[in-house]
């Protein structure tokens, strides 16, 4: 099953041949215009949903631990009241480096440090911004 974000990268990479071929297969294969026009709409959002939601999910197994173990708590500095809800928790690491940029968090440690130690200070999970690239970056580019 981990190809599956493969496929889709590749459907993304190349949006006008797939939907193209993928118009072939719905047009000799459906019975007629409605059937046409739903397997050619329907499909391609069903198979987006699940991949996004596949990606969601399973980035969440493979991490599923939140806390900060150990003296990890005290690297992480949040400036941010609204993000204090993360506070000794591993965050997000897309997440964490736009609020890196932004002033809103900062480290007790030198940055090389922070680096080496990323998978005891980061989670590194889909998140509600990957969505948002997908859907506005990526397919909204594709398609305009």
């Amino acid at each position: 099953m981990k190809c599956i974000p493969e496929i889709l990268f590749i459907i993304v990479e190349f949006p006008i041949a797939t939907l193209i071929g993928w118009a072939v297969v719905c047009w000799y294969t459906c019975a007629g215009l409605f059937s046409f026009l739903f397997w050619l709409l329907f499909t391609p959002i069903a198979f987006i949903g699940s991949v996004i939601l596949y990606m969601f999910v399973q980035s969440r197994r493979e991490s599923p631990e939140t806390r900060l173990l150990g003296d990890y708590s005290s690297w992480i500095i949040i400036k941010d009241d609204n993000l204090a809800s993360f506070k000794g928790q591993r965050l997000p690491m897309r997440e964490a480096y736009e609020w890196y940029i932004r002033g809103q968090i900062d480290f007790s440690k030198p940055l090389l440090e922070v680096f080496l130690h990323r998978y005891d200070l980061f989670r590194f999970i889909f998140t509600q911004g990957h969505i948002h690239e997908i859907v506005w970056g990526v397919l909204g580019k594709a398609v305009g």
